[in-house]
């Protein structure tokens, strides 16, 4: 899912767990890795391939969604979260699941238990109408709440 669409799912478990600071925070930052595979690549200062990469369900660069995009990271790391600080850590829990979710729902490549290298693609084309629709609803949700 595009970045906005992420940023909205932060806006609404924000809204329902009165922390929109840790809630968008976490929405957003899991995306972090991506950046990884630029820098590796040299294309992080080169606007017009950034744009490439990020606007393709294809990895050119090879794991993109990777460590962060793991479900065995989330589950390690949002365990300790939890033992330092409970309700932060359950947020971040909620949250950084909830993003790997919706980046399971379309075709881009995933890779839910990095480091194997088992590649999960979902049914939604990825910046497609019907990811356009889904965010839409979202937003919608969001201001329903």
């Amino acid at each position: 899912m595009f970045i906005t669409g992420h940023l909205i799912i932060g806006l609404l478990i924000g809204k329902l767990t009165h922390n929109y600071t840790v809630a968008v925070l976490t929405s957003l930052l899991v995306d972090i890795d991506h950046l990884i595979p630029y820098l590796r690549h040299g294309i992080m200062l080169k606007p017009t391939l950034i744009w490439q990469a990020v606007i393709s369900a294809h990895d050119h660069q090879g794991y993109q969604r990777n460590l962060l995009h793991s479900f065995i990271t989330l589950t390690l790391i949002g365990s300790l979260l939890v033992l330092l600080h409970f309700n932060w850590g359950i947020i971040i829990i909620i949250t950084w699941a909830s993003h790997l979710f919706v980046d399971m729902i379309d075709n881009s490549d995933f890779y839910p238990f990095y480091p194997l290298t088992y590649n999960f693609k979902g049914p939604i084309v990825y910046l497609s109408t019907t990811e356009y629709i889904i965010t839409a609803i979202l937003l919608v949700a969001f201001f329903l709440l």
